[in-house]
């Protein structure tokens, strides 16, 4: 067993490295990109990320919204930081738009047809793991985007809506005049030039 005082002394030690080595930019910067390749290589692994990550941020979010206070606390923060991000972001407000609209077009995207896409609403939030992004929505999503014309007959692919949304606008709307005149409009100027910049990309 170790002793006490040398216990206190070892860890007063490694604290002050810890916090001596925090002050350092250049140390920071490497552990950061340290950081960012474990779990990017991890996140690949969906059985680790659904048992290490997926489950303690569950137990986390269970945690908050057993107690009211807290969950008031974690909703009010969130309505903030999202309203904040609408305010700044026009990506962000782009993708809630599409996000709406397919919402409110769900029965009736059959009359519709994408040259890239074809979308498919679920009934039920489905896992899967987007092709663009490679991320695996372990807590599923209704909204997919089936990929057409993929080099292997024998596979299916899917894009989120969040990829689908970073897409150029030629690609977004649907292939018939008919079908793009009833399509999402975004009508507020900066996602509009962002558009016309990417279409020019």
């Amino acid at each position: 067993m170790l002793d006490p005082e040398y216990r206190q002394r070892k860890q007063q030690y490694q604290t002050e490295r810890y916090h001596k080595q925090m002050l350092d930019p250049e140390y920071r910067q490497k552990r950061a990109e340290v950081s960012r390749k474990f779990y990017a290589d991890r996140r690949r692994d969906i059985e680790w990320f659904r048992q290490h990550v997926y489950a303690a941020n569950k137990r986390f979010h269970d945690r908050i919204f057993a107690d009211d206070a807290m969950r008031q606390n974690k909703n009010a923060y969130s309505a903030k930081w999202n309203k904040q991000r609408y305010c700044a972001d026009p990506q962000f407000r782009l993708y809630h738009g599409l996000k709406k609209w397919y919402r409110l077009q769900r029965e009736h995207l059959s009359q519709f047809v994408w040259e890239h896409w074809r979308p498919i609403y679920h009934q039920d939030k489905v896992e899967r793991t987007c092709a663009t992004c490679a991320t695996t929505r372990i807590n599923g999503s209704r909204l997919w985007f089936e990929r057409k014309n993929t080099s292997d007959c024998n596979s299916t692919s899917y894009d989120c809506l969040g990829c689908y949304a970073e897409s150029k606008w030629s690609k977004i709307v649907p292939m018939e005049a008919k079908g793009a005149s009833r399509f999402y409009k975004p009508r507020d100027p900066e996602v509009l030039a962002m558009l016309e910049a990417r279409e020019k990309e």
